[in-house]
């Protein structure tokens, strides 16, 4: 820093604003515009250096990142705090250069950061856990999720808040660090789904029969699989039998909503004692 100073200052015959300085000091009976030139240039021109290693060093880092396959908005997250940091970094490499005593600039650092954690800790938390998040991956963009006691499909994944769409269309956002610190249920992290269906019908039909309906009526529902196969449990209730109706879906191919009307469409004549009798 020093040798950078010393070639771009206006008593280096070597440096190039020596003869500009020595013009303006021509002009100048004071003799104040040189110096002060000298003190506002080197400093800056520090400052303009350590910016343009940063950017070079990011780029290197960014690309590094991409062929890893990195979350893209982790990426972007790696992205601004890095420029932050050279920012940050530059504007203390030029204050000192201009001579101010590096011990000042920690602690008024320190004592900057201290504050603005204290100010903006709720947001910190959020966005760590989102970088959790994303580092973690529980799930993903279109996934089927149960967070605490909202479902729907998840529609983004920022740095501060998860936003998912539940079945009645309405949109939820909540908070990263919500997400984070409850339970995650992803409905979709597997192809295969199980999904159960009961109803009951009145007394008097052949059990074996109704499970025979019941299975055959469930054969043909699309995103039902075959294996595994569905099952059929026909119980007494009283004076009615309860039929419990299991089988698996193929998430990647149906909703388990769609699947589960479907079903019950194929379901309904048996649901009726005169269907069944």
């Amino acid at each position: 820093m020093t040798a950078i100073l010393a070639y771009f200052g206006c008593g280096t015959s070597a440096s190039p604003l020596d003869r500009f300085c020595r013009l303006l000091n021509a002009h100048d009976p004071t003799h104040l515009v040189g110096p002060v030139i000298e003190s506002v240039i080197g400093p800056l021109l520090v400052a303009v250096i350590v910016v343009l290693l940063g950017q070079i060093l990011h780029h290197l880092v960014a690309g590094g990142a991409r062929a890893a396959g990195l979350d893209p908005h982790l990426l972007q997250l790696v992205g601004n705090l890095f420029f932050a940091v050279t920012l940050v970094v530059a504007v203390m490499a030029g204050l000192t250069a201009a001579g101010l005593n590096i011990d000042i600039l920690l602690t008024f650092g320190g004592l900057a950061s201290l504050a603005v954690g204290l100010a903006f800790q709720d947001m910190l938390r959020n966005v760590i856990a989102g970088v959790v998040l994303l580092l973690e991956k529980p799930f993903r963009i279109g996934d089927m999720v149960l967070l605490g006691t909202e479902q729907g499909k998840v529609r983004s994944i920022a740095l501060r808040t998860t936003t998912i769409r539940n079945m009645d269309g309405e949109l939820i956002i909540i908070p990263n660090l919500t997400v984070f610190s409850g339970i995650i249920v992803n409905l979709t992290a597997r192809k295969r789904t199980r999904r159960t269906v009961a109803f009951t019908v009145p007394a008097g039909v052949d059990p074996a029969a109704l499970a025979g309906s019941v299975l055959e009526a469930t054969r043909g529902v699309k995103g039902v699989l075959a294996r595994p196969e569905p099952e059929a449990y026909v119980g007494l209730d009283g004076a009615a039998l309860t039929v419990t109706l299991t089988y698996w879906i193929d998430g990647s191919g149906v909703t388990p909503v769609g699947a589960d009307s479907e079903v019950a469409e194929k379901l309904a004549p048996l649901m009726s004692a005169g269907a069944t009798q």
